[in-house]
């Protein structure tokens, strides 16, 4: 296995492992997408406060090449997957420092800076995922979770909205018509 063999190896095991661990498949070629459990059964918010820090990796699997965008995206998945969330938000940075059209990117990147309590910079992270990959149905349900977290019921509807009809028999579609017919619960 030659070294460009090797690193396409690892970076398919570092997605794989990421879309398993965050139950969504992690397509960055536009394939199908999954629902994110995380957003289940979950009503105001998520308990942001309570994820503990994490440190980085003290060996990672690889150093990614600071000038590609999509092994900085797959070591950033493999961050937010182990729970290292601002080890996480700087790989996805760089990765759309690199590539601004790439709309997973954004997404991830928003994800990560919400659960870290940075929500009002996540909504700006999902925003640009939108604009960058409107079909990108798992964006809109992230940026539509977001908003509802934060209370932001008229935004939050009509980006779970356009979630939803993107694609409404799938399983992001599915979650999205599910979040739009239940009430947000209120905050304590």
């Amino acid at each position: 296995m030659n070294g460009i063999d090797k690193k396409i190896a690892i970076g398919g095991a570092l997605l794989l492992a990421a879309g398993i661990a965050i139950g969504v498949s992690l397509t960055r070629d536009g394939g199908s997408e999954k629902a994110i459990p995380i957003y289940a059964g979950v009503g105001a918010s998520l308990p942001v406060a309570q994820v503990p820090a994490m440190p980085p990796a003290k060996d990672p699997l690889h150093a990614p090449a600071a000038t590609d965008p999509a092994e900085l995206a797959a070591a950033g998945d493999h961050a937010f997957e182990n729970g290292r969330y601002p080890e996480a938000i700087a790989y996805y940075e760089k990765a759309v420092a690199l590539d601004p059209k790439d709309g997973d990117s954004w997404n991830d990147l928003g994800l990560a800076r919400h659960y870290t309590g940075k929500s009002e910079e996540a909504v700006a992270a999902l925003r640009k995922a939108v604009v960058a990959s409107p079909s990108l149905q798992r964006a809109w349900l992230s940026l539509g979770f977001v908003l509802r977290s934060m209370g932001r019921r008229t935004q939050s509807e009509e980006a779970l909205t356009k979630a939803a009809a993107l694609d409404p028999k799938s399983d992001v579609g599915t979650e999205a018509s599910r979040l739009l017919s239940t009430p947000p619960s209120s905050p304590n």
